[in-house]
């Protein structure tokens, strides 16, 4: 989660999707924070990580909004 101040001021209109391996709610909490797009814990979900790639995809190309869209 400390790369992600980085990644904004490299990019700040990227979209940050967060894996991780050993979730718990003091790192979802500092991540979140951090003004992630999506946080995920594993086992990830296949089919939910390419929705939600897709979706960014489509937001980034002007097609929609990220934030209307519940998983």
């Amino acid at each position: 989660y400390r790369m992600i101040p980085d990644l904004k001021l490299y990019n700040p209109g990227a979209s940050i999707l967060v894996m991780v391996d050993q979730s718990t709610p003091d790192l979802e909490k500092k991540v979140r924070e951090r003004g992630i797009s999506f946080y995920m814990g594993k086992p990830v979900d296949r089919g939910l990580l390419k929705q939600i790639l897709d979706h960014l995809c489509l937001f980034h190309q002007g097609y929609g909004d990220w934030k209307k869209v519940e998983y």
